[in-house]
Parts: C-alpha cells; structure tokens; sequence
C-alpha cells in the first residue's frame, strides 16, 4: 500500500515525534517498506540524522 501524508503547521510543534512514532509503527506492519522523510533543505542532514538515530533507539527499547 502506498500513501501520502503531509504534516504542516509551525515548528512550535515537535513534528518529529508524531512522525517518528507513525513510522516505527508502519515499518513494525511491513519490515521490507520504503519510507521517505522530507524535511526543508536548510536542516535536512540534521534531521536525517536525527530521524535515524532517534528509529534505532526506539528499536533497541524494545523487546
């Protein structure tokens, strides 16, 4: 299955949470899926690393 889900709204809000919580939990549903996190040009390298780092220790918490 394949959607897409845009997220707008000021960086007040920890978008990162909501979409990372969402991710883990699509990628529990289907372990082999492609996922692809866009985020402005001027903070992507940040975010990417954060995005991954951030998937990996979710992972290591769980069972």
């Amino acid at each position: 299955m394949s959607s897409l889900k845009f997220i707008l709204g000021t960086a007040a809000y920890d978008h990162q949470a909501g979409l990372l919580a969402e991710m883990k939990q699509q990628l529990a549903a289907d372990p082999k899926g492609e996922f692809f996190y866009l985020v402005p040009n001027h903070i992507k390298f940040a975010t990417e690393i954060e995005v991954l780092n951030r998937l990996k220790n979710t992972a290591e918490q769980d069972p």
